[in-house]
């Protein structure tokens, strides 16, 4: 119970509702199938929707650059990192592991790590709502995968990832507007929603509530973007048909510039392109049988560098510090033929330490 003496132990409510309940009257022919439910002491989860009954919103927003995912097939990683462990505060292994030994039958003896990852899939699977900021409103997202280090070890200690994936046909990621989103945030970059569920196994709350967020870090890998800005030593070049992406006559020292604005704005750990070819010799022999009556000529010998262009310079500047690769790639196959591929990759990755946003 509340203790007067004490104000500071005191719980006050914060609202009060009363509904009119109707009386069945007997002396009515009334069907019993027919008559709507009252709930007296709270509404309960089944059916919940059709009894008005509005949960408190509680959660948080989180606004990034790193979010501008407008196409292609997006994964997006948020690891949310917890303050260090305090008496009162305990760390979210612990919680796993109480919750885990709760939830076990008595018989069983000391909770395993099996039935701690079981309770976290129980209990974290459908903690959040989470939502993003698209040009039509907020569009939620519909399933995710939660971790802690007890299912993946190389993760940090008291901390929480979830990881969810943005299929093709998930609409662009866009700027936060409030005449779009609402909420009046003082912000206009793209936003993530966190909402805890009250439909979720436990209620979020009381588990949440007692970690304390040090930092919130987002990774988020894109694959099949192609709004490109493209250029080579001859102009702009438009990617809605084929192009010579070095010129109609290449020669060394030909270059093609690759720009994507949506990358621009981002810390980068890697970049590659990935091209289609049309037109490439057929058969196993690939550039060696096609140039066969030119002397000692191969498919290694079609080679590119790759620079970034940083602060208006295009790194590396030296040529010691380039990278060299092959523009063509060989399929491969048990025949040992030399069939060049219609794919190609260029990565730019041994030369993204030098990109600065």
């Amino acid at each position: 119970m509340d203790d007067p003496a004490n104000p500071l132990e005191r719980q006050l409510a914060t609202g009060c509702w009363l509904n009119e309940v109707p009386v069945w009257d007997v002396a009515n022919e009334v069907v019993q199938d027919n008559i709507q439910a009252h709930p007296l002491f709270g509404a309960s989860k089944k059916g919940e929707e059709t009894v008005l009954v509005k949960h408190a919103r509680i959660g948080f927003a989180i606004a990034s650059k790193v979010l501008l995912l407008q196409e292609g097939r997006r994964t997006v990683r948020v690891h949310m990192k917890y303050t260090s462990l305090r008496k009162d505060k305990p760390a979210l292994e612990q919680w796993i592991q109480e919750i885990a030994r709760v939830m076990q039958p008595c018989e069983e003896g000391d909770v395993t790590t099996l039935r701690e990852q079981q309770a976290f899939f129980k209990t974290f699977r459908d903690i959040f709502v989470i939502s993003l900021s698209t040009k039509d409103g907020w569009q939620e997202i519909p399933e995710y995968l939660p971790c802690y280090s007890g299912i993946d070890q190389r993760q940090e200690q008291n901390s929480l990832a979830i990881t969810f994936f943005l299929p093709e046909n998930f609409p662009p990621v866009m700027p936060y507007h409030p005449d779009i989103h609402g909420e009046d945030y003082d912000t206009r970059l793209p936003m993530m929603r966190f909402t805890l569920n009250p439909r979720s196994y436990l209620y979020p709350y009381g588990i949440l509530n007692k970690l304390e967020l040090a930092w919130i870090k987002i990774d988020v890998t894109v694959s099949g973007c192609k709004m490109l800005q493209l250029h080579n030593n001859i102009g702009q070049l438009s990617q809605l048909a084929p192009f010579t992406p070095f010129g109609p006559m290449p020669e060394v020292g030909s270059y093609l510039i690759v720009g994507c604005p949506e990358a621009a704005g981002k810390h980068l750990s890697d970049f590659d392109i990935e091209i289609q070819w049309s037109g490439l010799p057929g058969g196993i022999g690939g550039f060696e049988t096609h140039y066969q009556g030119y002397e000692a000529f191969d498919n290694t010998d079609f080679q590119v560098s790759t620079a970034v262009l940083a602060n208006g310079k295009w790194l590396p500047g030296s040529a010691k510090g380039k990278v060299v690769s092959s523009l063509f790639q060989i399929k491969s196959g048990l025949d040992g033929g030399n069939e060049v591929s219609e794919y190609s990759k260029l990565s730019c990755g041994p030369v993204m330490s030098y990109w600065n946003p």
